[in-house]
């Protein structure tokens, strides 16, 4: 579902913040989410439960190879 979110969300460049931070710099994985994502773990985990509430996903229809 995160990856769901940070898709919808335009926010999948920011993952290469949140890697460099936890495993080049070797930080915590909260301050990695807080680097990379503008915020605290535990808002973050709001904003993830309130996304997944919402039911509101995006979809992007993929045409079928016989439809080409």
């Amino acid at each position: 579902m995160v990856v769901h979110y940070l898709y919808d969300n335009v926010l999948i460049a920011k993952l290469a913040v949140y890697f460099d931070t936890l495993k080049v710099q070797k930080k915590p994985v909260e301050q990695a989410i807080q680097q990379a994502f503008g915020m605290p773990p535990e808002q973050f985990d709001k904003v993830l439960r309130n996304y997944l509430s919402a039911a509101r996903y995006r979809y992007y229809p993929i045409q079928r190879e016989e439809a080409l």
